[in-house]
C-alpha cells in the first residue's frame, strides 16, 4: 500500500514540473553495521520527499529523468519540510553481516515549491555496501577534479554520462566515381536464390578509427517506380574484412593496377580472420514504392541486431536471398562500374540461381563470379560508444587484493556500461597489465587504473551513466 501511495504522490507532482532542486546526497560507500547519511538541500520550509530504490533506472518521464528503477522495493527515505536552513538530514542503519554486501542503493529527492507549485527534482544519488580493509571509492560529483579523461559527456558534472549519440549518412562513393550503368541489375533480388558479398573500404566509408554502429542500409533502385514484390526470406549479414579493392587505373594500359586486390570467390575467405559475420536481419522483405525515401533510396529491413564497425577495417555486407516462387524479381539496382576495362578487382562476388539451378545461400560456399559493378548504397552510421579513463590510482593499502567492483549505474534498455581494469608499477604505467574485466588483474601492484565504456541505445539514443564505483580491497 505504501508503494502505491508513494508512486501516486510522485505521479501527481509530475503534472507541474519546474526547475531542478539543489541536491540529495548519500554516503557513497558504507560497511555493514554502519549508517548511511542522507542529506536533502533546498529552500527553507520547502516540502520534500526522498525515495530509495534497489535499481537506478533511468525512467524517462515527460520531465526530468528518474534515477530510480520504480521497483516493488521503492520506499520513502524521508519526507516533510526542510528546516530554516533549507536542509534535512537523516541516517539509515545498515544491518551487520554479509547479506547486503555488494548491494547498491539509489536515491532521488523531490521538492515542491509552494509559491509556484512546481516540482524540483534532484539528480540521482547512490550508496554502495562493501566489505574489506579499504576501497577505491569514486562518486562523480566532480569527475574533472578526479582527473578523468575521455570522450564522455563533459558537460555533466554530477555523474559520468555517456557521450551523446550522433548519426551520419554515408554514401561510399569513390573519389573518382565509376561509370553509372544504364541498366538495372537484379542481384541480389533473384527469386531463384542468391548469395552476394560487397565490400567498402574504410576510406570509402569515411572511417576515422572511431567505432560506429550500422543502424540502416539503403539501396538505390533504377527500376522506377518500384514494383511491389515480396521475398519470404531475406538475410543481411555484416562483418569486418581485410579486403580493400583498389580501383586505380594504369594510364598506359587502361587496366586496373591491382586486379587481385578485391574479394575472393570463396565467401569465407573474405571475413576478417577470426571473425564470424553477424546476421543483423533474417526475415521477409516486402518491396514497395511506398517505402521509397525522399532521397531516392529504398531501405533494406531495419536491423534486429546491430553491427559495430571499428572504423578501420573494410565493411563487408552479405546478402542472402532464399529461392521462392512468391517473388517476381522485377526490381533492379542502380550500379556504377568502377573499372570499365575488365571485371576485376572484385568489389562484389555472388552465386546466383536460375530456373534450372536454384541456389540455397546457406549451402553455397563459392561465388560463380565477381566484378566491380558496385550498387549505389547509403549506410547510416551511429556513434554510440564513448569512454571515460581514470588516472592511475595509488594503492589504498599495502599489497592490495582487489575484490569484485560494485558499480551504481543507470542503464536504459538497449544500452550498456562496461568497466575494465589494469595495474602498473608507477604513475607512468610502467609494466602495465593488459586490460581485464576484473580489478584482480592489479593485485599486489602499486597502481590501478580503470576505464568505463558506455554504449547508448542506437535506436532511442538514450544514454547510460555511472554515479558511484566502489572497488573493495581485501
Amino acid at each position: 500500500m505504501r508503494f502505491v501511495k508513494v508512486v501516486g504522490f510522485v505521479s501527481f507532482l509530475f503534472l507541474s514540473l519546474g526547475v531542478r532542486a539543489q541536491y540529495l546526497a548519500l554516503d557513497p560507500a558504507v560497511k555493514p553495521g554502519s549508517q548511511v547519511r542522507a542529506t536533502v538541500q533546498g529552500l527553507p520550509g520547502q516540502a520534500f520527499l526522498a525515495l530509495l530504490d534497489l535499481e537506478g533506472g533511468p525512467v524517462h518521464w515527460p520531465g526530468p529523468t528518474l534515477y530510480l528503477g520504480l521497483t516493488p522495493y521503492l520506499t520513502p527515505l524521508g519526507g516533510g519540510t526542510l528546516d530554516g536552513n533549507g536542509r534535512w538530514q537523516a541516517v539509515l542503519p545498515v544491518p551487520a553481516g554479509s547479506a547486503l554486501v555488494g548491494l547498491a542503493l539509489y536515491g532521488q529527492g523531490f521538492l515542491l515549491d509552494s509559491r509556484t507549485w512546481n516540482l524540483n527534482t534532484t539528480d540521482g544519488a547512490s550508496t554502495v555496501i562493501y566489505q574489506g580493509r579499504g576501497a577505491v571509492v569514486h562518486s562523480f560529483d566532480n569527475w574533472e577534479a578526479l582527473g578523468f579523461t575521455g570522450d564522455f559527456d563533459r558537460t555533466r558534472r554530477n555523474r559520468l554520462m555517456a557521450g551523446a549519440v550522433s548519426r551520419r549518412l554515408c554514401r561510399p562513393w569513390q573519389k573518382n566515381p565509376g561509370l553509372l550503368f544504364p541498366q538495372p541489375v537484379q542481384s541480389p533480388f533473384n527469386p531463384a536464390g542468391c548469395r552476394q558479398q560487397v565490400v567498402f573500404t574504410a576510406a570509402e566509408m569515411g572511417g576515422t578509427g572511431t567505432e560506429e554502429v550500422v543502424t540502416a542500409v539503403h539501396w538505390k533502385p533504377l527500376t522506377i517506380p518500384v514494383q511491389s514484390d515480396r521475398f519470404p526470406r531475406f538475410a543481411l549479414l555484416m562483418a569486418h574484412s581485410g579486403v580493400a579493392p583498389d580501383y586505380s587505373i594504369d594510364p598506359f594500359s587502361a587496366l586496373p593496377k591491382y586486379p587481385n586486390s578485391g574479394l575472393n570467390l570463396s565467401f569465407a575467405a573474405n571475413y576478417k580472420p577470426g571473425e564470424k559475420p553477424l546476421t543483423v536481419y533474417d526475415g521477409s522483405y516486402p518491396l514497395s514504392a511506398a517505402h521509397m525515401r525522399p532521397d531516392g533510396y529504398l531501405p533494406y529491413p531495419a536491423p534486429g541486431k546491430f553491427f559495430t564497425w571499428n572504423g578501420t577495417d573494410s565493411l563487408l555486407l552479405e546478402f542472402k536471398v532464399y529461392p521462392t516462387a512468391a517473388a517476381g524479381g522485377w526490381n533492379g539496382q542502380h550500379v556504377q562500374l568502377m573499372v570499365t576495362s575488365m571485371a576485376q578487382p572484385n568489389g562484389r562476388v555472388q552465386a546466383k540461381g536460375s530456373a534450372t539451378r536454384p541456389v540455397d545461400p546457406d549451402k553455397v560456399t563459392t561465388a560463380d563470379d565477381g566484378d566491380n559493378a558496385m550498387a549505389l548504397m547509403q549506410i547510416e552510421l551511429t556513434r554510440v560508444i564513448s569512454r571515460a579513463l581514470s588516472p592511475w590510482l595509488y594503492r589504498v593499502v599495502p599489497n592490495p587484493v582487489y575484490g569484485k567492483a560494485i558499480p551504481a549505474a543507470s542503464v536504459p534498455s538497449g544500452a550498456s556500461c562496461g568497466i575494465e581494469y589494469r595495474g602498473a608499477q608507477d604513475q607512468q604505467g610502467t609494466g602495465s597489465t593488459p586490460w581485464s574485466t576484473s580489478p584482480a588483474v592489479a593485485n599486489g601492484m602499486s597502481y590501478l587504473q580503470y576505464r568505463v565504456t558506455f554504449r547508448c541505445d542506437p535506436v532511442t539514443g538514450r544514454r547510460p551513466s555511472l554515479d558511484t564505483l566502489v572497488i573493495p580491497i581485501q
